[in-house]
């Protein structure tokens, strides 16, 4: 269950506002975010489709010009990047845009880049050190309100934690993202993370609070009609 698609599953999540944003900021930054988002949950399963839209948000940003759009753009090709196995650059990437984010006081975008530098650390199986830049530098950039990065990035310290071995820390993570996603109506992501409880569950010889909990995944993944 804990493999770079368990952080980042083939699921729709419908959009949040961010607090940190004006209302003039919404109208041109929700679509690329959205397709950003939405790109992100392609990586697994059509990473050059996933690519594609990271080129059609540069082509964007170029033709208006729409600096929200190309950071976003330049987002997308750096997961992709990551999911393809280039690694470091990806992580060079990541920090260089989040610098970005936090200039144009992007919280939502500064967590982007930071989730996608801790999957990028665990994938060389720094685990250690990627759950403790979520501790130092994720957790903190996650908006007030809930929404589709605090799924991710929660779901993300969970697998994290687990890895680590701090398994009461791995169900707390997994709890807040369970809550995240319920908040924001999403059935798939609930699913996904509560399959994750349950094989924390299953590995620390709680077989039955297991089976409970993957049962109740699987029902509530089969019911949903999210991708």
């Amino acid at each position: 269950m804990f493999t770079k698609a368990s952080m980042a599953a083939n699921v729709a999540i419908p959009n949040q506002e961010d607090p940190c944003m004006n209302s003039g900021e919404r109208g041109t930054m929700s679509d690329w975010r959205e397709r950003c988002l939405d790109a992100l949950d392609l990586m697994r399963d059509d990473p050059e489709r996933a690519r594609g839209t990271g080129l059609e948000l540069l082509a964007q940003a170029q033709a208006a010009p729409d600096q929200p759009a190309g950071l976003g753009g330049a987002l997308v090709l750096a997961f992709a990047d990551h999911y393809q196995g280039r690694h470091e650059p990806a992580e060079a990437e990541f920090e260089r845009l989040a610098h970005l984010f936090e200039a144009a006081n992007d919280r939502r975008g500064v967590a982007l880049c930071r989730f996608g530098t801790m999957i990028s650390l665990r994938s060389r199986g720094l685990a250690q050190q990627a759950y403790a830049l979520g501790h130092e530098r994720l957790l903190s950039a996650l908006p007030a309100n809930v929404t589709r990065e605090s799924v991710l990035a929660l779901n993300c310290m969970g697998v994290l934690a687990h890895e680590c071995g701090y398994d009461d820390e791995a169900i707390r993570h997994f709890d807040g993202a369970l809550d995240a996603a319920r908040s924001i109506g999403s059935p798939g992501r609930m699913a996904q993370v509560m399959a994750n409880i349950g094989e924390v569950f299953y590995l620390s010889g709680n077989a039955e609070d297991a089976e409970s909990m993957l049962t109740e995944a699987a029902q509530l993944a089969k019911s949903s009609n999210e991708r």
